[in-house]
């Protein structure tokens, strides 16, 4: 078994020297660059233009929504996480997206002319042409054209060869019922990339059509045998097979010979976007600055490292020496998962910060529950050793469910989110993983590694305490009312601040710029002013426009000189608060010296950010995820089969809607008495806070399954799980206090300057404090009132079976303490009562305090 933990140890370093290299070796660092999202590092602006054809419909906002969209699937396709995509003007388009680190402009105006590629798809029967001669003859032998290959096509008669543009009015588009299918029927995610079977070999991109489509492929093939049919991509041919048969399962291939894979890919990702409904041009494009802000990302990172340091101290203080492997494994978890943020391509944004934060606290969560469960088996006297294993064998169940339930929940998110809601799921999902293995393996090493050694053998280093005389058992499902009423007034006092709210301003919150749209301002300052963010806000709110959002972008000036241009954005404004804003910032930022002025650039109406498709999918994503992680307890928890189990996950649906009712009640007293606005932001911290509780309320519960097989016969299920809240107790209170402290960190030191940074951060901080109060005085009571009614039916039959029927015997004793140093008689019974039920008194033979070496 050591040579077990030996080589497990090996393995692990192994694995560190690999992410060293990955992080810090130049060549790999340059290879697998971190990317940063628009709101730590920038990127590049585009303004694009909606140019119809003629004769096409006008430009509706409906058209600008519909080209929002596709740009968004493409731009996420494309690998290129988290842009912001907004309608500017009547027929405009705006977009920024992160700036791929490694890339030069160049390339960045080559991957926009590729984002901006029409993609229209089109099956094309060449009615009039034929191809080749003798048994490879193909198409209408009497055809007055022949299709040469490619975009290559002869007239006959005259032997000219037709031009692009006579291809599509004489043949392609002179009877548009020749067109048999088009890229609008492709099913979704329809266009793959696949090897070549023809002898040219090279790679394809096959397509799969929906059933409409499929239905109108098979009919037209089967009745057409030997005719050319021309795919079409953008207007022009890329090849016109001949049909050799019936295709009647709707597919259909595009053979690209040598193209590279990357080259197959990307068109697959521009077909499985959808064709854009007008074509677009772009106007203008610049490079954006972080829209955080240089100083809001500095003072986030500075937050950040002070909560880390601040949990990394408390680990150190609690639980020493298993304190000191927790931290170990945590440098690991770091190395690891940025490692992957490196590999896989992830785009780090703020949101994903909360989640790689929420995830820390789960490692951390991991790291507590295996080493309370070990102290509570080193208590009841079992050797170092076999502590260490009983610990991390009994913490198992309880941190695999919990995770489960957490990764159910980011699934959910990532397959109804879209843009920062993906992007967090993804950066939660794979610090969830990562935590697993860090804690049930690079821990586990660790600490073996750890009491192989002689000077580790005293009780001292690894916190142990003292074994005293266990306090007499709370009564928290007698005060169940209490709680509840302590909830409901809370919730009912928030949302009594909503339904103000509603009543003056139409709505139940305050909604930011992300869901409304609003007014983008733009100017040019003199350079030799400095002007911060903070100094334009703040103009901007003298001159009676509060909440608005600056960002800078750096633009080609005059002389080849580039010049930093400021973008404001702010609600909807009138022409006089426009004009008012002008004249403020004109006399606020002008040189009288140089006497440069301020230069108004423009004034434009963008859309919202978060359109109202976004919202009611991240509404729909929470019910789903609440429904599934339901049905994974009803699995988890059903000892006494699924219904059984279906009461578990109940409760903890009850906590998770608790949650969400608080947090909207606080948003509500926020908005109201502090003007706090909901943004993304809100969403995403919204969404965090789902995770954080379904986590804290299943290791509750864990316990509570556990001391059912106990004591199942013998209590009632109030009595067992007041037993379980008290044996989890602390454990509860320690994750959440370091949680806490990393946001309290991040609240005092990372937010000056950042007004949406700050809602967040406190939205998680009370979120976290809400959701420990749920998981143990709110779900736990619901669990209890379910399951009190079968309180009397469970006794009653355990009762029976052991005075043989009589039931006039029916007692419900009460358990007994084992002696507290004696070695425990079966594994299922080993920590069963090291917290204290019912008052006992300390066991005989035991002194006040012992101090014993392992």
């Amino acid at each position: 078994m050591k040579s077990f933990y030996r080589n497990t140890l090996y393995l692990v370093l192994a694995l560190l020297a690999v992410c060293i290299a990955v992080n810090f070796y130049p060549d790999l660092s340059r290879q697998f660059p971190l990317k940063k999202g628009l709101d730590l590092a920038g990127g590049t602006r585009a303004v694009l233009l909606l140019e119809p054809k003629p004769g096409s419909p006008p430009i509706t906002s409906d058209t600008q929504q519909q080209v929002v969209d596709v740009m968004t699937k493409r731009i996420n396709a494309f690998g290129v996480k988290e842009p912001l995509i907004q309608k500017k003007g009547a027929d405009q388009i705006l977009i920024e997206m992160p700036q791929t680190p490694g890339t030069s402009l160049e390339q960045q105006r080559q991957e926009l002319e590729d984002l901006i590629a029409p993609a229209n798809l089109e099956f094309i029967w060449l009615k009039d042409c034929k191809s080749g001669y003798g048994a490879e003859a193909a198409g209408n032998p009497t055809g007055q054209y022949e299709y040469l290959g490619g975009n290559q096509i002869r007239d006959v008669v005259s032997g000219k060869m037709l031009t692009p543009e006579e291809i599509k009015s004489k043949i392609l588009y002179a009877d548009r019922a020749n067109t048999i299918v088009t890229g609008a029927e492709l099913k979704p995610g329809g266009a793959r990339v696949d090897l070549a079977t023809g002898p040219g070999g090279g790679v394809e991109t096959t397509l799969e059509f929906n059933d409409e489509g499929a239905k109108r492929f098979a009919s037209f093939t089967r009745d057409n045998i030997g005719a050319l049919l021309a795919i079409v991509l953008n207007g022009e041919i890329t090849s016109a097979p001949r049909i050799q048969s019936e295709i009647p399962d709707g597919k259909g291939r595009i053979t690209q010979g040598n193209a590279q894979v990357k080259q197959a890919q990307e068109l697959a990702n521009l077909l499985n976007s959808g064709a854009l409904p007008v074509p677009l041009r772009e106007l203008q494009s610049s490079t954006v600055k972080a829209t955080l802000g240089e100083s809001a990302v500095g003072h986030a990172v500075r937050g950040g490292v002070i909560g880390i340091a601040l949990v990394i101290l408390f680990m150190l203080i609690v639980y020493f020496v298993p304190g000191a492997v927790a931290t170990v494994a945590l440098i690991f978890y770091a190395a690891i998962t940025f490692t992957l943020f490196r590999l896989l391509g992830v785009t780090l944004t703020l949101p994903g910060i909360a989640g790689f934060i929420l995830s820390i606290g789960m490692a951390v969560d991991a790291n507590i529950l295996i080493f309370e469960r070990m102290k509570e088996e080193m208590r009841a006297g079992r050797t170092l050793h076999a502590a260490v294993d009983a610990g991390f064998d009994r913490a198992w169940t309880s941190i695999r469910d919990s995770n489960i339930a957490t990764l159910i929940t980011c699934f959910v998110l990532f397959t109804f989110g879209t843009g920062p809601i993906k992007g967090f799921a993804v950066v939660l999902a794979l610090g969830v993983l990562v935590s697993l293995f860090t804690a049930v393996t690079v821990s586990r090493a660790l600490l073996h590694g750890v009491v192989n050694q002689e000077w580790a053998h005293n009780p001292a280093l690894f916190k142990v305490g003292a074994i005293t005389a266990p306090q007499a058992r709370w009564n928290v499902m007698g005060r169940s009312k209490v709680w509840w009423t302590i909830s409901a007034l809370l919730i009912v006092l928030g949302w009594s601040f909503n339904g103000l709210h509603l009543q003056r301003y139409g709505t139940l919150v305050s909604k930011g710029i992300d869901f409304t749209g609003g007014a983008m301002l733009t100017y040019a300052l003199p350079s030799s002013v400095k002007a911060s963010d903070t100094d334009i806000q703040q103009t901007f709110a003298g001159a009676g426009i509060p909440e608005a959002i600056v960002q800078r972008t750096v633009e080609p000036g005059a002389a080849g000189k580039d010049r930093e241009v400021v973008n404001v954005r702010t609600k909807v404004i009138t022409e006089v608060q426009r004009k008012a804003a002008d004249s403020a910032m004109k006399a606020k930022f002008a040189d009288p010296s140089t006497k440069a002025a301020v230069e108004a650039l423009g004034f434009e109406a963008v859309g919202p950010v978060i359109s109202k498709e976004l919202t009611w999918q991240a509404v729909k994503a929470i019910f789903v995820a609440a429904f599934l992680i339901m049905l994974y307890l009803g699995y988890a928890f059903g000892q006494h089969g699924f219904k059984d189990g279906l009461y578990y996950g109940a409760a903890a649906t009850a906590s998770l809607l608790h949650d969400v009712m608080f947090i909207f009640g606080f948003m509500g007293f926020a908005g109201y008495f502090l003007h706090w606005e909901m943004s993304s932001l809100f969403v995403t911290a919204a969404l965090t806070i789902i995770g954080f509780t379904n986590h804290d309320t299943i290791v509750v519960f864990d316990r509570i399954r556990e001391n059912m097989k106990i004591h199942g016969k013998e209590l009632k299920f109030n009595d067992i799980a007041d037993l379980a809240i008290m044996q989890t107790f602390h454990r509860s209170m320690y994750t959440s206090f370091t949680v806490i402290l990393t946001l309290a960190a991040l609240l005092f030191f990372g937010t000056a300057g950042s007004l949406d940074l700050k809602v967040f951060t406190s939205i998680l901080l009370v979120g976290v404090i809400c959701g420990t109060y749920s998981s143990i005085f709110f779900a736990t009571p619901v669990l209890a009132v379910i399951e009190r009614k079968r309180d009397v039916a469970r006794l009653a039959a355990a009762n029976r079976k052991v005075t043989g029927g009589d039931t006039r015997s029916f007692v419900t004793p009460k358990p007994q303490a084992p002696a507290a140093s004696a070695p425990r008689a079966t594994d299922q019974t080993a920590s069963s009562d090291d917290t204290g039920f019912a008052a006992r008194s300390k066991a005989p033979g035991v002194p006040k305090k012992t101090k014993r070496r392992f």
